[in-house]
């Protein structure tokens, strides 16, 4: 993925999250870091195994995407 990044793009990323860590460090602000997702409750069965004359059946569902946002601090 490293590979794909812009350059100045993540320099200047890199730059502003410096910036912040530092108001951290002095007090001045609070910094939590995030992370998101999302999960589909359509379940994929790309591949699956039963015994002989047994049947698999999966219940059928819209598209239902549910995003969470994970958001955490630091801990040292």
């Amino acid at each position: 993925m490293k590979a794909k990044q812009c350059p100045i793009e993540q320099a200047v990323k890199q730059a502003a999250l410096a910036e912040l860590c530092s108001l951290e460090s002095r007090n001045l602000i609070e910094l939590y870091f995030g992370d998101e997702s999302g999960f589909c409750n359509v379940p994929v069965v790309a591949r699956a195994w039963q015994f002989r004359d047994e049947e698999i059946r999966t219940r059928a569902a819209e598209k239902q995407k549910i995003e969470c946002l994970w958001i955490f601090e630091e801990v040292e």
